[in-house]
């Protein structure tokens, strides 16, 4: 059987754990997700999914982030089988110097694969202010992605999953 750990922390610490104290072998590779909710545009960057993923590149591996389109109605499992399959794919493809490929998966059935860049513009937050049942404001965010389909020219990925498609960004450590 193979050992199994449980880590209190974010994904980041999750990731430097392993590779310092509990691997006795250094990974080929290393996935951080299936995560709910895009990794889109600029929420790369307030993404732990993302950051997990950086670091194992910062250590000199090949690192994947993936995240879905939360949706009630989809097949978690296909979804996470077709992510499994999409980065024994690239990591086969890999040249010597490690990557960071960020993935994100629409709800549905997928239309295909693309290669994207990262929306570069920040969509405008929107809050709600509401109250809770105790009487208590708190502040709900609304932000609602550009979904522009292109940017110089490239496919976004914002753009790529609001058409049904896997968006696959390549990512650097330095942003």
């Amino acid at each position: 059987a193979r050992d199994r750990w449980g880590v209190s922390g974010n994904p980041a610490d999750a990731v430097k754990l392993a590779l310092r104290e509990l691997l006795p072998v250094r990974p080929d590779i290393v996935v951080s997700g299936l995560n709910n909710g895009f990794n889109t545009g600029s929420n790369i960057i307030y993404s732990g999914t993302v950051a997990a993923a950086l670091e194992g590149v910062q250590n000199g591996i090949t690192s994947f982030a993936v995240s879905r389109e939360f949706s009630e109605d989809d097949d978690y499992r296909a979804q996470a089988r077709l992510a499994a399959g999409l980065v024994a794919r690239l990591a086969a493809m890999q040249p010597r110097a490690a990557n960071v490929f960020n993935i994100n998966i629409p709800a549905g059935r997928p239309r295909g694969v693309v290669a994207t860049v990262a929306e570069p513009v920040p969509f405008p937050d929107r809050y709600d202010r509401r109250r809770d049942p105790r009487g208590l404001d708190y502040y709900w965010l609304r932000g609602v992605p550009l979904r522009r389909l292109r940017h110089d020219g490239r496919i976004t990925d914002d753009g790529a999953v609001s058409r049904g498609y896997v968006s696959v960004t390549p990512l650097r450590r330095d942003l």
